[in-house]
């Protein structure tokens, strides 16, 4: 039998504008997130995908190399892509308004919702893209929205965080 997670009842939510520490650690984002009372979630998200994490790899081969040499460089955490049935619900409206002022918000998104503890990653991000929904004949108008995340990200592994394999 898999230990697969349904993806049902994942969230991505927005936790206000913020100002976060310097540094950008994922500890102070853990401490920032603490403080925040309610995590408004994102409405009727069908689509939510994290993409682009990665670590660049830093070519220090030289002369006397008898083959490609790296090192790691910074982490870039990448972007989320959120697809949602849209209908102007208040945080559907506010992704726009994130993304007319440039702002800096903190976000959580949640997935195994079935676990006692679910999993979460919290994250510092800017709205880079939120477009006008389109319609389509004999469709639905969806929102289509990328968050743009800026720092770490910090993980809780929640009810997992104690498995071994």
């Amino acid at each position: 039998m898999s230990n697969a997670l349904r993806s049902q009842n994942s969230t991505i939510a927005w936790g206000g504008v913020a100002t976060p520490a310097s540094p950008l650690t994922a500890a102070s984002i853990v401490t920032a997130a603490a403080a925040i009372t309610t995590w408004n979630q994102i409405e009727e998200c069908t689509d939510i995908k994290p993409s682009g994490q990665k670590v660049d790899e830093i070519d220090v081969t030289h002369l006397q190399s008898i083959a490609k040499e790296f090192v790691l460089g910074l982490e870039d955490s990448g972007s989320i892509d959120i697809t949602a049935n849209f209908f102007g619900g208040k945080y559907q409206q506010q992704l726009f308004t994130e993304k007319a002022n440039k702002s800096l918000s903190i976000y959580q998104y949640t997935v195994g919702a079935q676990l006692a503890n679910p999993i979460t990653f919290t994250f510092y991000a800017y709205v880079v893209k939120c477009e006008s929904p389109d319609a389509k004949v004999n469709g639905k108008i969806e929102l289509l929205a990328t968050l743009r995340i800026s720092g770490p990200v910090a993980v809780n592994w929640g009810s997992q965080a104690s498995i071994t394999y």
